[in-house]
């Protein structure tokens, strides 16, 4: 039988996060505001195995899942510079596990942070971050984004302040939401044109996806939570801590 095993670590700026697992099957997760929070809702025992997610870090290009150890780290990269969390790290894994040899482009659309990450032969090859969520919050947009606005941008990101300006005047939120997704696209464009992308996030990620859609790019819509647990039990099956089925 497989033993207990605890995956936790800092998940947002709420707090921690944790799960206790036996193999691949999750027994408990917490949300607390530290570690010993979380050990203390998960009933932990001092003798569990302990993998701790974002502790250090790995440079890019780097595989999704180690094969030892006791940590699943960040990952950096230093051109163009950024950082992706291990917990981030974990749900792109996630993804890449419920699908046979994938190669492609996961846009992680977080309520902070989107990233970009270019994946083959289950490898982090690079990735790219963008704050749009935030800029979006700040400006006032809107949880979709309009089409023409988004078309509007992505033909002309020179002018997304005067995308912005037009939008505020008309009172357009959608279109503020549009014309700051429509910028990133055309940042992005290597990311996603002729790539298969998958869109891992909650309602953040629906925007992303239309207008992606709209470009006549296939993609799939995958969640963060069901992400994340797929996530684990890779690590499980990787690290030795399930049997092999």
């Amino acid at each position: 039988m497989s033993a207990d095993w605890l995956a936790l670590g800092p998940f947002d700026a709420a707090g921690w996060r944790g799960y206790r697992l036996r193999g691949s099957e999750i027994l408990a997760e917490a949300t607390e505001a530290d570690e010993p929070g979380v050990l203390r809702a998960l009933k932990a025992e001092g003798e569990s195995r302990l993998i701790r997610i974002g502790a250090g870090q790995d440079k890019a290009p780097a595989a999704l899942l180690p094969d030892s150890g006791a940590a699943l780290g960040d990952m950096v990269q230093e051109a163009p510079l950024d950082r992706l969390s291990g917990w981030a790290r974990l749900a792109a894994a996630g993804v890449v596990s419920t699908r046979n040899h994938w190669d492609g482009v996961i846009c992680h659309a977080g309520r902070d942070v989107t990233h970009w990450l270019q994946i083959s032969a289950e490898e982090i090859v690079s990735f790219q971050g963008s704050v749009t969520a935030r800029l979006i919050a700040a400006l006032g947009g809107a949880a979709g984004a309009a089409p023409a606005a988004v078309e509007d941008a992505l033909a002309r990101p020179e002018k997304i302040a005067l995308h912005l300006r037009r939008a505020e005047m008309a009172g357009a939120a959608a279109d503020v939401t549009g014309a700051l997704i429509g910028a990133e696209l055309a940042a992005l464009r290597p990311y996603w044109l002729g790539q298969a992308v998958i869109v891992l996030g909650g309602a953040e990620g629906d925007a992303y996806a239309e207008a992606l859609r709209a470009q006549g790019v296939p993609v799939e819509r995958d969640a963060p939570e069901a992400a994340l647990r797929q996530g684990l039990a890779a690590l499980a099956q990787r690290l030795g801590l399930a049997e092999a089925g």
